[in-house]
């Protein structure tokens, strides 16, 4: 019993400091992007970017998978990583090498000739990419999460302000490099200085081969990921350059960073949720509605008011030299606002025991996105933003479809819970479109006029979630009466 209790302690302890982590670490690593931006050109911000979407592939493909096979396998032993270990190791240092001797022609391909030097020096991170990936795992496998998240604010910390110094000084695109630098090697060296696991020269091929089995397919949903979601940053780069880039990957790194921290919590608790019930599917298909029809009714609506007032929130934190970048953040923030609740149908289809489910949803997506960008012309990033927001769309009922299949439901009953959240939302929306020329005739600045359309945005939300969906508002209500705690006079 005793165990029980400091295993659930332990537990409840290491979603505290993840989620700390992952939301500390995002949202510094947002608000360092939006300094950046404001220091440094559109051009310069595409530059960096590019550079970093080449240089993702490599510890994804390096990896191999197998910080997730760390995590999950039950009888671990030291000497069951070293192997892994030393191939990453060695694929990383021959794709840097890969690298360097590419580096002339990735400048060509980029439109930066001359920044050669700029690719290898930037790739240089990777040899400490993958020592620090192990350690991690070694540390989330003992819920070492504290650590973690301590590691990640000094890390995110230093970098941000070396970054920022540099930005300031001159230094152009050399202070993401610096950034990467700073925060890589103290991560590593945080990580290393009191490890969870030591490599040795002692081999166990039969647990390679079990840890690759269990990891492959886990890289190749992440490759599947990456060209479904990664292919529109390259087409932008080759088509309309680098500057439109950097208003796509300001716009883009907005919308990431709200989808994380939002759905990523909404997502924390269906897992928590889902343990407990897994095998009951009556109640699995009830904890379902009651999920999408949470995340719809109050996730929802901050993505809707986000892109309905996309040029005052742009303007507010990139400001001028922007301009443009709100046609990036309104579409993504749209797709975000359906994506908060698809993204649900993964953990509970997951627990059916059916993750093939989501690798063909997975492939789907990928297929539309990678047909619509290539087929359908755009006469700029905005344009191809929109295409790239349907092709997510058309993909979307793939997801509903097996999670109601799955669950036992049908399509009615989730489109009960939904349709309210839907047209609070759309109203809400286009309330503000319609206030925003009437509220221009004032010479409001940004900030304020953004201030009273998100305000009239609140209050048609308030009202019409009264109207359609009254014991939702009534529950909610009290919910928080319950929280409040009791004054003693």
């Amino acid at each position: 019993m005793d165990k029980k209790i400091s295993l659930h302690h332990d537990a409840a302890h290491g979603v505290k400091w993840s989620i700390i982590q992952n939301w500390g670490g995002k949202v510094f690593t947002f608000l360092l992007s939006i300094v950046l931006a404001r220091l440094l050109s559109p051009e310069d911000f595409g530059t960096a970017s590019a550079v970093a979407l080449i240089l993702l592939l490599v510890p994804m493909i390096a990896e191999f998978g197998f910080g997730d096979a760390i995590m999950q396998r039950r009888d671990l032993k030291p000497s069951d990583i070293n192997l892994p270990f030393l191939i990453s190791i060695g694929v990383v240092v021959v794709m840097f090498v890969c690298v360097i001797l590419m580096a002339d022609r990735l400048s060509v391909k980029l439109d930066i000739p001359g920044q050669s030097i700029y690719i290898v020096v930037a790739s240089g991170v990777l040899l400490f990419t993958a020592p620090s990936m192990f350690q991690e795992a070694m540390y989330k496998r003992h819920m070492k999460f504290k650590s973690l998240a301590l590691r990640t604010f000094l890390a995110n910390i230093a970098g941000g302000v070396a970054a920022i110094a540099c930005a300031f000084a001159g230094f152009g695109i050399w202070s993401f490099v610096v950034q990467s630098y700073v925060a890589g090697l103290i991560s590593v060296a945080w990580l290393w200085w009191r490890p969870e696991w030591k490599p040795s020269l002692t081999m166990d091929g039969r647990a390679f081969f079990q840890m690759t089995r269990f990891g492959m397919p886990v890289v190749f949903q992440r490759l599947v990921d990456f060209a479904g979601t990664k292919t529109i940053d390259i087409i932008i780069v080759s088509q309309f350059g680098l500057a439109a880039y950097g208003l796509y990957a300001i716009g883009s790194r907005i919308y990431l960073t709200m989808m994380q921290l939002l759905q990523g919590a909404l997502y924390d608790v269906s897992l928590t949720v889902l343990s407990k019930i897994s095998s009951d599917r009556e109640r699995m298909a009830q904890a379902y509605l009651k999920t999408i029809g949470l995340a719809a009714t109050f996730i929802t609506p901050v993505f809707v008011v986000v892109a309905a007032l996309a040029p005052e929130v742009t303007d507010v934190l990139l400001g001028d030299k922007w301009t443009g970048v709100e046609g990036v953040v309104a579409p993504l923030m749209l797709l975000g606002a359906l994506q908060c609740v698809q993204f649900i149908n993964g953990p509970f289809i997951s627990a059916r025991g059916r993750p093939e489910f989501i690798l063909i949803a997975g492939i789907t997506k990928s297929i539309s996105a990678i047909t619509a960008l290539l087929l359908i012309p755009s006469s700029d990033v905005q344009s191809m933003t929109i295409v790239f927001v349907l092709s997510m769309l058309a993909a979307t009922p793939v997801t509903f479809y097996f999670a109601v299949r799955e669950l036992g439901l049908t399509i009615a009953s989730v489109l009960k819970e939904l349709w309210p959240a839907v047209a609070n939302g759309a109203a809400g929306f286009f309330i503000v479109q319609l206030a925003r020329p009437y509220l221009g005739s004032f010479q409001l600045s940004s900030f304020w006029q953004g201030m009273a359309l998100g305000t009239l945005f609140a209050l048609a939300w308030f009202v019409l979630l009264a109207i359609l969906a009254p014991r939702r508002l009534k529950a909610m209500i009290s919910k928080i009466s319950r929280r409040r705690p009791d004054k003693q006079f």
